[in-house]
């Protein structure tokens, strides 16, 4: 039973990466309003930090946005 657990882990936390990665770059492109130099910094943050720069956007950028926000879109 423990395997299976590990296993079903295994298959999960990559495919959480890739999600919260691949939003990140959406919510940055489509989203963000940030001004230019921020925004450069963001992308060079998500760009050479792989998933990692994407989880600390999501923590620095998205999230405070989402809770400053409400989760409305604009």
């Amino acid at each position: 039973m423990a395997r299976f657990a590990w296993g079903i882990y295994g298959i999960a936390v990559p495919l959480a990466i890739i999600f919260v990665w691949v939003g990140m770059w959406r919510y940055w492109v489509r989203l963000d309003s940030s001004s230019g130099p921020i925004k450069t910094f963001w992308f060079a943050v998500q760009l050479l930090g792989l998933v990692w720069g994407g989880c600390l956007y999501c923590y620095c950028v998205y999230l405070p946005h989402i809770f400053r926000t409400g989760g409305d879109k604009s």
